[in-house]
């Protein structure tokens, strides 16, 4: 019996310092590290609640797994720490690093509170009236000036409308894979919708202002295949970049013209959308392709190149087109749910400064 209390305050501990490392030490901890440490706490509870259940033979079994799975929580969180960079390491030890955690863990806190209102306030920068309409603008309002301040400004003066269509697939519990996802999209809005033009905006990427969209409409309407740049590491393709789904600007008549072409990608020569970048280069097609000028962290593997020297990229980076304008945010690895308050503290950001100016869009 006191073996089997012994045991359940174990998986008690176990639990509440794995709930902790998750919780307080977020370069440590993992997106389902809260489940785990909630279903050992359970069981821990079970143990001394129904000690009396158990014999000598069971006693031991519980004993043995207790223990292989205390060296397996010792080897994986070795692991983690093995992967962090010394300056992580040094955080994590200092008084500095645990307040900066305590300081996150309030933040995202406080921002779950509010997240129906932050969601909406998202949602009504793009929205711009209950009628769908198709991008309009005026041909007239072309501008070709070299200096990026004056040309941001003539574009932030030149406010045009779009829709924002988070789109919806009517599935029965099945997978949606991300790129029949896009497939899915440009066709509805292309084939079925006749949109002229579209901008295909990964779930952790935003425009980080209104020039960003108006330029990128603009210049993908010239015949331009036009996003953030990307390259797949995991490929053996000469290290080719390409436009990434990030922010993907695509016309119809450019969609048509390369047969309503897949975005999907093999894993030899191309990742998702990579041949629309092949097949543009094939046939002469302008690409611009926007770099990344800087990040807000490295991945826990390294930072991520583009090769030969074309730059690196991370979690939270920002891309700018050939004026040096900032276009675009995109955090990566949003599924981890390890970084995401980046990614509110950029919304945050942006609405305050719309809220500054008076603007009431992006």
């Amino acid at each position: 019996m006191f073996l089997i209390i012994f045991i359940g305050v174990l998986y008690i501990f176990i639990g509440f310092i794995s709930l902790f490392t998750a919780l307080f030490f977020i370069e440590l901890g993992r997106s389902k590290d809260l489940i785990q440490s909630g279903l050992s706490i359970l069981l821990g509870i079970f143990l001394i609640i129904n000690k009396n259940i158990f014999n000598f033979q069971s006693s031991l079994i519980l004993t043995l797994n207790a223990v292989l799975i205390s060296f397996y929580i010792i080897e994986n969180f070795t692991y983690r720490w093995n992967q962090l960079l010394n300056k992580e390491k040094v955080d994590i030890k200092s008084l500095y690093g645990l307040n900066k955690n305590f300081s996150i863990i309030y933040k995202i806190i406080s921002l779950d509170l509010k997240n129906l209102f932050l969601n909406n306030q998202v949602k009504n920068i793009f929205k711009n009236s209950s009628i769908k309409k198709k991008w309009v603008r005026n041909q007239d309002n072309v501008i070709n000036s070299s200096d990026k301040e004056e040309s941001s400004k003539q574009y932030m003066k030149n406010n045009k409308t779009a829709d924002f269509l988070p789109l919806c697939s009517n599935t029965h519990g099945e997978e949606v894979i991300h790129p029949d996802a896009v497939d899915y999209g440009f066709n509805q809005l292309f084939v079925e919708e006749k949109y002229d033009t579209v901008l295909l905006l990964d779930v952790d990427c935003i425009p980080l202002n209104a020039y960003a969209l108006e330029y990128t409409f603009e210049q993908a309407e010239k015949g331009k295949l036009i996003g953030n740049v990307q390259r797949g590491m995991h490929l053996d393709n000469d290290e080719h970049n390409y436009v990434a789904p990030s922010a993907f600007c695509l016309t119809r008549q450019m969609y048509e013209d390369f047969g309503r072409m897949t975005v999907k990608p093999d894993h030899r020569k191309a990742d998702t959308c990579g041949y629309y970048t092949y097949a543009a280069q094939e046939r002469g097609l302008e690409v611009e392709m926007y770099p990344p000028t800087h990040f807000q962290r490295r991945p826990k593997q390294g930072v991520w190149d583009l090769g030969k020297g074309r730059g690196e990229w991370g979690i939270g980076t920002t891309y700018s087109n050939h004026l040096g304008v900032e276009m675009f945010y995109h955090l990566f690895s949003a599924r981890e749910q390890i970084y995401n308050v980046y990614f509110y503290d950029k919304c945050e950001e942006i609405l305050g400064i719309n809220r500054f100016k008076g603007s009431h869009r992006v």
